[in-house]
């Protein structure tokens, strides 16, 4: 908010409140007893996680870099976790964590998902059933569901959405992920989607988006064309802005177009008064500075 002159003495947490859930403590308890266990990765999840052996196969030829602690192969042993051994686990916490934070919300508070990278696959999975069957807890026979009339999003951000990715990859060997154009996590003005704006952003250069994206068209009835051209919006970025990588959450919500449209959106009414000059001037400035540092940071590799 810095960027915009009548907003820069702004807070955003004074105006929204930011309640963070996640599963790192799942996925880190597993690396550990993966290291504990001292046998090839492909091994371990064939004994204690009793995977089909085409799963199997698919990992192998991972298993020579998977122990270098690089962005990329981190990734797919998060995604392998999830698909493979602790979806349902994940999907629960998130409910669990979910539907506490919209107990401690006043009646006037509108309610806005952001999530990221695989936490987009866990993130509708979790919403999918939620707004289905439900998820049950099997050690307390608790169960956690809504109905679109209990609470309706007011905005679900996607960003570098990998959802149909890991519906596309696990679907005809594990079947645990969802198909996200056929579950309920769709923009709507009714009961057929949990939220009323759906957000889906991704970057031409994200190695997770160039294969199997999340990408819907008009007249695939995904939703109706009033509904895709009202409540959806589509946002492709191309620029790098906070670092090289553009899969980095950070880069995405500092890029120009996504960051005005997610201040607009999840800022109250009355709140974030911006002009359009100010935006233009702002986003000009922003777009050539970031675009220097950069060009200096590459060049310098």
């Amino acid at each position: 908010m810095s960027r915009y002159p009548s907003a820069k003495d702004l807070n955003f947490e004074d105006h929204v409140k930011v309640i963070a859930i996640g599963y790192d403590e799942i996925f880190n308890a597993e690396k550990e007893r993966i290291k504990k266990a001292n046998e090839p990765f492909s091994a371990y999840f064939k004994t204690h996680a009793h995977l089909p052996a085409s799963f199997i196969q698919q990992m192998v030829s991972l298993e020579s870099r998977i122990d270098k602690d690089t962005f990329f192969t981190t990734h797919i042993l998060d995604v392998l976790l999830y698909a493979g051994l602790h979806g349902p686990r994940v999907r629960l916490k998130l409910a669990k964590e979910f539907t506490e934070a919209i107990a401690t919300r006043s009646s006037e508070q509108k309610v806005h998902v952001l999530a990221h990278s695989l936490s987009t696959a866990a993130m509708h999975d979790m919403l999918a059933s939620l707004y289905d069957k439900g998820i049950t807890d099997e050690d307390t026979d608790k169960s956690y569901s809504f109905t679109q009339n209990e609470l309706r999003l007011d905005s679900l951000w996607m960003i570098s959405n990998e959802s149909h990715l890991l519906y596309l990859v696990n679907r005809n060997l594990l079947g645990t992920s969802l198909n996200p154009l056929l579950s309920k996590v769709k923009p709507s003005r009714d009961n057929t989607g949990c939220t009323q704006y759906f957000f889906n952003i991704f970057h031409e250069y994200d190695p997770f988006n160039r294969f199997g994206r999340f990408d819907p068209k008009s007249d695939e009835g995904w939703v109706t064309s009033r509904i895709f051209l009202r409540n959806y919006v589509r946002l492709e970025t191309e620029r790098f802005t906070y670092s090289a990588n553009p899969h980095d959450l950070v880069d995405y919500l500092t890029y120009s177009n996504v960051s005005i449209q997610f201040l607009d959106t999840v800022m109250p009414e009355g709140s974030f008064c911006v002009n359009d000059d100010e935006v233009d001037q702002a986003h000009d400035e922003v777009q050539e500075s970031r675009s220097l540092c950069v060009y200096a940071k590459m060049s310098c590799d």
